[in-house]
């Protein structure tokens, strides 16, 4: 007499795939490089969404905390997200894997990479500390600290880069906007931009020109006009002080 049983062996190897059940709190919202795809953060996770297949899947950057804020790099497949106490989640979006945290140890109120993809700016209080970029090379610091830019008397709401990556613009809660540059240009390496009366909410450099449009929490526009180019800022006589904006409208 045989007596035969069968044994139910339980997988245990389980790999996150999707999210289901959490609705959009808060953060930033990105696109794909190809504009095909829309990263939001959902809760402490990261959902990604793909507009033409019409298909959704999340990434999981095993984050204690809410995701506020995300950065994806222009020239590799790598995004960064930042939670609401100061954690920065290198993850890449080719696997789907964290490649490493880094701690700002503190609140971080916006984040950004220049369009050539060698920098990385982060706002957290009344400064904006620029990191170089991680590369598609073998690094052992993921974020090496290249610069930290002073001036602001309160905390930095957003930043924005001109398309060439030499400059960027930074508004802030002290209802001011400063324009700086990466590299040692004469006159240019902080400017300041005074016109708004309540705090800075959002400051775009439009592509075309390095005309600036600045919106403050009370709802008013200004269109500040530049009075030189892009090229032109590479041979500013030093000699005489320039007037480099000018509000437009308001």
């Amino acid at each position: 007499m045989y007596v035969t049983s069968t044994a139910r062996v339980m997988r245990l190897n389980f790999k996150f795939k999707n999210l289901f059940g959490t609705a959009y709190k808060c953060g930033s919202i990105v696109f794909t490089n190809n504009g095909l795809g829309l990263l939001s953060p959902v809760g402490n996770q990261i959902t990604v969404f793909d507009l033409k297949k019409d298909e959704v899947a999340s990434i999981d950057i095993s984050s204690f905390h809410d995701v506020h804020h995300l950065a994806l790099s222009p020239s590799i497949p790598l995004l960064v997200a930042v939670n609401e106490v100061g954690d920065a989640s290198l993850c890449s979006l080719s696997t789907g894997a964290v490649i490493s945290v880094y701690p700002f140890k503190g609140v971080v109120l916006a984040v950004s990479f220049s369009p050539d993809g060698k920098f990385l700016a982060v706002a957290k209080g009344n400064n904006v500390m620029l990191f170089f970029a991680p590369s598609p090379n073998r690094q052992f610091n993921h974020l090496e600290l290249y610069r930290v830019f002073y001036g602001f008397t309160d905390n930095v709401t957003c930043i924005d880069w001109s398309r060439d990556s030499r400059f960027f613009i930074a508004g802030s809660v002290d209802s001011t906007i400063r324009l700086f540059s990466v590299y040692n240009i004469p006159k240019i390496f902080v400017y300041t931009l005074a016109g708004h009366k309540n705090p800075i909410m959002g400051a775009f450099i439009l592509h075309n020109f390095v005309n600036i449009l600045t919106v403050s929490s009370d709802g008013v526009l200004c269109f500040w006009e530049a009075n030189v180019s892009l090229d032109q800022l590479k041979s500013i006589d030093d000699s005489k002080p320039v007037s480099l904006f000018r509000i437009s409208n308001r």
